[in-house]
């Protein structure tokens, strides 16, 4: 690695060529760059905290879904912005046809849970 780079970088006589030089940098900016978007976009907390999860927050009154970073443990229980009543909760997709539901579990009602748009009943770990 030290020859080709060494050519790139210096002429025969020893002394450094600028464009050479311009080229090593820029190739060890770019290499950075790339890593460091590739961290911010994964959501890795480097700083030694616990990672996020990416999960479906879903209305199980209106339907509103959306999809957001939730810390282990975190509820994402709240009042829907769509219609504005405290229904919201974690989705959990249906086997069948993957439409994100709120488990009756998690709404204090009996299992199992029924997909509204396929029909198919469900439980929790299914």
């Amino acid at each position: 690695m030290i020859g080709p780079l060494r050519k790139l970088v210096l002429t025969e006589d020893g002394r450094t060529k600028p464009a050479g030089v311009i080229a090593v940098v820029l190739v060890l900016v770019a290499s950075c760059s790339a890593l460091g978007y590739y961290f911010w976009k994964s959501g890795l907390d480097l700083g030694g905290g616990m990672p996020q999860i990416k999960h479906a927050v879903v209305c199980w009154n209106c339907g509103y879904t959306r999809f957001e970073r939730l810390q282990p443990g975190g509820a994402g229980f709240g009042p829907c912005p769509k219609c504005k009543k405290n229904t919201l909760g974690l989705g959990y997709p249906c086997p069948q046809c993957g439409t994100y539901v709120v488990l009756n579990e998690a709404r204090g009602l009996k299992p199992p849970t029924k997909c509204p748009k396929c029909g198919r009943e469900f439980r929790h770990g299914e």
